[in-house]
């Protein structure tokens, strides 16, 4: 069984980690399971949702993939030391994702530098502008085993880039036709699969 950690963190936007763990669980018969992992059992959300976590943030390594969710704390998150070196990543063997201000951890983690470009929203942008990092005007970028989404209608093209990568291109397909609206389904599956592969 493969299996993704979506971090979420106090603060969080609930699309972002929403979207791709109910996404990516419709895979559960195929081979993929999707787990909500944070720093504590319960993760209070920016609008006040609460949803319960596994406290697992320092076994982030055990984990096939990993995408870092968005939230009003990022910045904060970011810039405290000892939150960033308490979790581990391997970039070599994980797929490794992060959307909108989600950057910020992988970038202050070292997973991102200024040879990858960017996806990310216009406020996230601002905040890390002076870094010289590069941004992209795409709404999803990838580079290898790394990938960064921007908006919070982007956690489809995540999710699928995860379900493309772990599993393969039937089972990404199935999990769009679950999810997309069916009048929209085929020029919906197209575009995000042309997305995600860069087309």
């Amino acid at each position: 069984m493969k299996k993704v950690a979506i971090v979420t963190l106090d603060g969080f936007n609930e699309m972002d980690s929403m979207i791709a763990f109910t996404m990516l669980n419709r895979l559960n018969n195929l081979g993929l399971v999707a787990e909500i992992v944070s720093t504590h059992s319960n993760v209070i959300s920016m609008n006040g949702l609460c949803i319960q976590a596994n406290p697992k943030l320092e076994r982030l390594e055990e984990y096939d993939g990993v995408i870092f969710g968005s939230g009003k704390l990022s910045n904060q998150y970011a810039e405290n030391s000892t939150f960033i070196s308490s979790f581990q990543l391997d970039p070599e063997r994980q797929y490794i994702s992060a959307q909108c201000s989600g950057v910020l951890l992988l970038v202050a983690k070292g997973i991102i530098g200024s040879d990858v470009s960017i996806s990310t929203d216009l406020k996230t942008e601002s905040l890390a502008g002076a870094t010289g990092l590069s941004f992209s005007s795409s709404s999803f970028s990838s580079t290898g085993n790394i990938a960064t989404a921007g908006g919070c209608l982007a956690a489809e093209y995540l999710a699928s880039w995860m379900a493309l990568n772990l599993l393969d291109i039937n089972a990404t397909r199935k999990m769009l036709a679950l999810s997309i609206p069916k009048d929209e389904m085929e020029i919906r599956i197209d575009h995000t699969l042309n997305k995600i592969r860069g087309i």
